[in-house]
């Protein structure tokens, strides 16, 4: 039993002498917590005075920041509705906000709020292209609708669900490559990468 207490000690050991060379402060955590709350409550549509949460933080304000950041990040998506380009462009504005309104990345942030109306526009192009298309096969004599003996939804054919899919994963991956691109960046800038 001995040995096993001692093997315990040393596996603690091991574990505090790294916690304590990573900085794993568990008050580092509560900070990053609190600027991920602070950046919740920028997301819900208020309007929390965000550099002055970074600041009154002091020595832990770089936790504070990399929680807001983290969350401000994680909203920017490649958007597939109206709520999703809401809380994106959301997110750009508290990003900004961060940033202090630095002109280099106000330009930047324009360009990343283009990017994520770009995709859309495409994606909606695509879907139209695409329905369009398997439109015109129903039409045919011996098409879709003749085969099924009626005119359905597009979305009921599992081919133009499977051609709607691999569309989307081609333009997705576009997209989501430019856009990470965009975020490091912005973690870079900001200096919470």
């Amino acid at each position: 039993m001995a040995e096993i207490k001692s093997t315990m000690e040393m596996v603690m050991e091991r574990a505090a002498r790294m916690a304590a060379a990573a900085g794993g402060n568990p008050d580092t955590e509560a900070d990053r917590k609190e600027g991920m709350r602070t950046a919740a409550v920028f997301m819900n549509g208020k309007n929390p005075d965000l550099m002055g949460v970074v600041n009154n933080a002091g020595e832990t304000a770089r936790e504070v920041l990399r929680g807001m950041v983290s969350v401000f990040l994680r909203n920017i998506l490649l958007p597939q509705t109206d709520e999703q380009q809401t809380a994106a462009e959301r997110g750009i504005a508290g990003l900004l906000n961060l940033a202090g309104n630095n002109a280099e990345l106000v330009d930047f942030f324009g360009e990343m709020k283009k990017m994520l109306e770009q995709y859309q526009t495409h994606r909606q192009q695509m879907r139209e292209q695409l329905e369009a298309g398997f439109s015109q096969q129903m039409q045919k004599p011996g098409g879709l609708a003749g085969q099924t003996g009626q005119m359905s939804k597009l979305e009921s054919f599992p081919k133009f669900q499977e051609e709607w899919q691999r569309a989307l994963d081609q333009l997705n991956g576009q997209y989501s490559q430019a856009l990470d691109d965009h975020k490091a960046m912005v973690s870079r800038f900001l200096g919470v990468e």
